[in-house]
């Protein structure tokens, strides 16, 4: 590089191809890799360099309540745990038992845990606490209301 002289910085995704705008880079949902360079008039060409990065605008959403409508409470009458599967970690601060609704007989919501291994200090997994007295059946649903964010801040609606 000439000492001094403007250089023009070059991306890539593949390597090949090379573009000054970045913007026009077609970055996939995942894992990308964007190379750069830079080239002064000249022509004298700087190493090339590379960065990794995950690149998310997904929503999360819910992908399933187990044992939803099948607690019996004539059965389970003190406690019973359901666990809510979403497509992706979402970060722990945005699930609360407001974001739940409970129903059955006496049905209350006792507390809400992430379960699972964390990823990226989130949880793809939450473990619902309910309680409920009486005979019946308790179900776990959630809140229209709810809003779930992921851990690269997209936010989404109950699913």
């Amino acid at each position: 590089m000439t000492d001094g002289a403007p250089a023009d910085v070059y991306y890539s995704l593949d390597g090949a191809t090379w573009t000054t705008d970045y913007s026009s880079l077609s970055l996939v949902q995942g894992s990308n890799t964007v190379s750069f360079k830079q080239i002064d008039a000249a022509g004298n060409e700087s190493a090339e360099s590379s960065v990794t990065f995950r690149y998310d605008t997904a929503q999360p959403t819910v992908d399933g309540i187990d044992d939803t409508g099948a607690v019996n409470t004539s059965v389970d009458v003190v406690d019973h745990v359901f666990t809510v599967n979403l497509s992706e970690p979402v970060d722990p601060a945005s699930v609360t038992v407001e974001n739940f609704v409970v129903t059955g007989p006496g049905a209350v919501i006792t507390g809400v845990q992430p379960a699972g291994t964390p990823v990226d200090g989130g949880h793809a997994q939450y473990d619902v606490s309910v309680s409920g007295d009486g005979e019946g059946v308790l179900t776990l649903a959630m809140a229209a209301a709810t809003t779930l964010i992921d851990i690269a801040g997209n936010p989404a609606g109950a699913a």
